[in-house]
């Protein structure tokens, strides 16, 4: 199962591994042993400065960074383990609960076909802010 937290939210038992997906350390968060910090699973730092100043728009966020993840492909098959055995959960930082890094990779997760059936909620909070997101995705991927 593959959960979304802030960093700034209390660990939890059913948390399983729990990763940082921003590409800076946010400021004032605990550094703890229970977090680990996948440098490689986020958005480079000029993508992600261009989100946080509202440069870009959400959905031009979700393009860029999920072609940036499409280049680390292979490593990320290493997470369906953790997700598969004890869950996963992906830690943000930003103050965006809904429009966030942590956000964008459980998307790009969800439409692997090989992550689906893996433990991906199909109860996530979010699911119609997600599923437009996607819809909105798919359409400009294919140029209509």
């Amino acid at each position: 199962m593959i959960n979304i937290k802030s960093i700034f939210a209390n660990a939890s038992d059913d948390d399983g591994f729990r990763i940082l997906v921003e590409p800076v350390w946010p400021k004032r968060a605990p550094h703890g042993k229970t977090v680990i910090w996948l440098r490689y699973l986020t958005p480079s730092l000029e993508l992600y400065n261009r989100f946080a100043r509202d440069m870009i728009s959400w959905e031009d966020f979700i393009i860029q960074y999920h072609r940036e993840l499409n280049q680390e492909r292979k490593s990320l098959r290493d997470l369906q383990v953790y997700s598969r055995n004890g869950g996963l959960t992906l830690l943000y930082g930003s103050g965006k609960a809904d429009h966030n890094t942590a956000v964008a990779l459980k998307m790009f997760f969800e439409k692997d076909p090989d992550w689906i059936g893996y433990g991906v909620d199909s109860d996530f909070s979010k699911r119609k802010i997600l599923a437009a997101n996607y819809a909105f995705f798919k359409k400009r991927q294919i140029g209509q």
